[in-house]
């Protein structure tokens, strides 16, 4: 069988947990943020409880990903512990639909970024977008060093220029004055739960690091030290550029703003509409080129276990799965066209939050049936951050259902609609052994 070659240290998972994390949603988030709130220090406590809740749910999926790492990550080990159907589920729901659905979504933000520097068409906005997904796609499947490299310089880059804005910012001509909404009444528990519902979705990806365990070097180490690094960074970041935000805007300013890194920097005296352009459009490839890189490892693992077709286990020369990045590109283009993937996307908070709460409690079934598994790593405090995690999604499921029951709906329709695949492949596996 086809083996995967282990050739990623820590700085790479740690890159990869950064670029699948930080994409467009840090550039949108802020201001629904602070439509919900009305203290600046409420917002920036919220972003800090994200990181916070985000990193227990990395540091549970850490031990059960060195406990089994191959690749597919949460696939493998919600295998393991719940049987065929889950991980099937799972599989299906994240490398077969919501994988190609982001990708999709990515490369039309990209367009719709190039168009500030020349006039688009929403028809060639969707080529730019096609060129977008065919182009990071074909770097992944022809050449995993450069597919790496891409992305690990456009994710530092990325990075280093949220960082600089924060920076310029803190050191410009703003007001510098924590200003509080008009209506010091927002802040309900219902609008916190919605605040927190969106920061929550703009700390989503960092699992995607953990599809690729199967090729990290010495996974005992590389996984939890990626895992932790990537959404220290991560929490860092998206931190001290709320507070930047906060220190040149009013919270209702900043939750009236379309661009408010735009506004931020336009408030402390520089001009950035373009250059903000610019980031985006390198952060995007930086994701795109991840997100090819870890989902495509999810259909190949389920190729290996016979829920897909065996063509999709067959490795290109440089040990790239060619056909499962191809499956997931032509997934992705399909979406683009039809532009379902904006409702999709919708129910991906829910979904992946689900699915969270399955890994947090296969660390507890685990502990409990199989003590004799080799544990490299043990989530610290246990079992405290397992329970956080499974508390965590119970929280965002109950916020999901009461204020988007119809994303709810399609969010378990999503997982549902793979069973009758599950069902077919079962019985396609069984007639062949």
């Amino acid at each position: 069988m086809a083996e995967l070659r282990r050739r990623l240290g820590s700085l790479d998972l740690a890159l990869i947990v950064m670029a699948c994390v930080i994409g467009t949603g840090i550039f949108l988030t802020p201001s629904q943020v602070a439509s919900n709130v009305a203290s600046p220090w409420t917002a920036i406590a919220l972003w800090a409880i994200g990181g916070l809740l985000t990193t227990c749910a990395a540091l549970a999926v850490a031990e059960l990903a060195t406990s089994m790492p191959q690749a597919g990550g949460p696939y493998v080990f919600l295998k393991a512990t719940f049987g065929d159907f889950v991980g099937f589920q799972y599989g299906w729901t994240q490398f077969i639909v919501v994988g190609p659905a982001i990708a999709a979504a990515l490369a039309l933000g990209a367009a719709m970024h190039a168009a500030s520097f020349c006039s688009l068409s929403g028809g060639e906005q969707q080529l730019v977008a096609a060129a977008c997904i065919v182009v990071f796609a074909s770097l992944n499947a022809l050449s995993f060093a450069g597919a790496r490299w891409v992305q690990n310089v456009a994710t530092i880059a990325k990075v280093g220029v949220l960082v600089a804005v924060a920076g310029l910012v803190l050191a410009g001509d703003a007001t510098r004055a924590f200003v509080p909404a008009a209506d010091l009444d927002r802040g309900s528990v219902p609008q916190l739960g919605a605040a927190l519902l969106a920061i929550l979705w703009t700390f989503e990806g960092w699992s995607y690091a953990t599809f690729v365990a199967g090729e990290a070097r010495r996974p005992e180490q590389s996984l939890p030290l990626g895992l932790s690094l990537g959404m220290l960074a991560v929490s860092l970041t998206y931190c001290a550029i709320n507070v930047a935000y906060h220190v040149a805007l009013p919270v209702d300013q900043i939750a009236a703003s379309p661009r408010v890194p735009e506004a931020a920097l336009e408030a402390s005296g520089y001009e950035a509409a373009h250059w903000i352009s610019v980031v985006v459009i390198v952060g995007i490839a930086g994701a795109l080129s991840a997100l090819f890189m870890t989902s495509s490892r999810g259909a190949f693992a389920m190729a290996v276990d016979r829920f897909l077709p065996a063509r999709f286990v067959r490795l290109g020369p440089g040990a790239t799965p060619r056909a499962a990045i191809a499956l997931q590109a032509i997934i992705a283009l399909g979406f683009l066209a039809s532009e379902s993937f904006y409702t999709l996307l919708a129910a991906t908070v829910a979904v992946n939050w689900l699915f969270h709460a399955a890994s947090g409690l296969s660390v507890l079934v685990l502990r409990r049936t199989r003590p004799q598994l080799d544990r490299p790593f043990r989530s610290p405090f246990y079992p405290l951050c397992p329970l956080i995690t499974i508390a965590t999604a119970g929280a965002v499921l109950v916020v999901a259902v009461t204020s988007a029951p119809r994303d709810s709906a399609l969010a378990l329709a999503l997982v549902a609609a793979g069973t009758p695949f599950y069902l077919r492949r079962r019985r396609v596996r069984d007639d062949a052994a």
